[in-house]
């Protein structure tokens, strides 16, 4: 132990003794190791730390007293002289600006046409006071003679003319081929048999109901009779011309026909929804008008007799 603190001791002593001793004017004494001396100027290394002193601040170095010091120069500052600000109101003046406008052009005006799309006459266009041909202006006053030019321009017989020459640059013969000739009279000719054919099977059917067949073919007469075939009451023709109710009572209408021709009830809804085939099976089927038939809104009630008493 004691050699430890010798060793540290003698290490401390051999430091002191090797190290650099800087003696300012001040009376501060500096020690370290000098890394850099100049004429004007001396670095020491203070605990790690480089410090630079000029010479007319150091008094001696290691004991030994400097020389003279070196004169420094000092650059002068270069001096910046401001002038002063006034701060009286300055007057700013604004020049007018010139505004630049720009030619405006006119849209052009649209070609004078005459009824046809035709260019319009040069007299038209000479009456409306326009500078180039093929064009109308609208002056402020338009002049006395305009009418007539414009009547002029528009000649009813030219107009004729070029309607009959469009008519007849159209085709004349229109060609179809065998099929389709087929067809299209087929389109024709099966719904108007079947038409006729349904008037005839309600003529025969309103004579087998004991009412005038011609009176199918009168419109709201033929309902009127209808009303009748069905044993309802007439004023249900009002109740026909109902939206709506009207659908109800055709159904109940058909439903008594059909009852009174002996059907049943579901015949009855074969006439209203298939009447092209329900209603000439009616017709010249066997079925017979019995005319006094169940309705189907009302039960068949047999009257009551009155009771018979034997009196001796």
């Amino acid at each position: 132990m004691r050699l430890k603190i010798l060793f540290l001791v003698f290490s401390l002593l051999a430091s002191n003794a090797f190290a650099d001793t800087i003696l300012l004017k001040s009376g501060q004494e500096v020690t370290g190791d000098i890394i850099k001396r100049q004429d004007d100027s001396i670095t020491i290394k203070f605990q790690g730390v480089a410090l630079t002193y000029y010479m007319d601040e150091i008094r001696s170095v290691n004991g030994q007293r400097v020389g003279q010091p070196v004169s420094r120069t000092v650059e002068p500052k270069p001096q910046t002289y401001s002038a002063p600000v006034s701060r009286e109101p300055v007057e700013v003046t604004r020049e007018p600006v010139e505004t630049i406008q720009e030619p405006v052009v006119a849209d052009p005006e649209p070609e004078a046409l005459d009824f046809w799309g035709e260019q319009a006459p040069a007299e038209v266009n000479a009456a409306a006071g326009t500078e180039g041909a093929g064009r109308i202006s609208q002056p402020d006053q338009p002049p006395a003679d305009l009418g007539a030019a414009v009547a002029k321009a528009i000649d009813p017989d030219k107009s004729f003319d070029q309607l009959k020459e469009s008519m007849e640059s159209m085709p004349k013969d229109i060609k179809l081929s065998p099929a389709a000739k087929k067809s299209l009279y087929l389109l024709v000719l099966v719904p108007s048999l079947l038409f006729v054919f349904l008037i005839i099977s309600i003529w025969v059917m309103y004579d087998k109901a004991g009412q005038p067949g011609w009176g199918s073919i009168i419109p709201i007469y033929n309902l009127y009779l209808l009303c009748k075939i069905a044993q309802r009451p007439g004023w249900w023709l009002l109740l026909m011309f109902i939206p709506i109710v009207s659908i109800f009572i055709y159904i109940l209408i058909y439903m008594d026909i059909a009852k009174n021709f002996g059907k049943g009830a579901g015949f009855g809804l074969g006439l209203f929804f298939l009447p092209f085939i329900f209603i000439p099976i009616l017709a010249f089927g066997d079925a017979q008008y019995s005319g006094g038939g169940m309705s189907l809104m009302n039960d068949q009630i047999e009257p009551l007799k009155p009771p018979s008493l034997n009196l001796p």
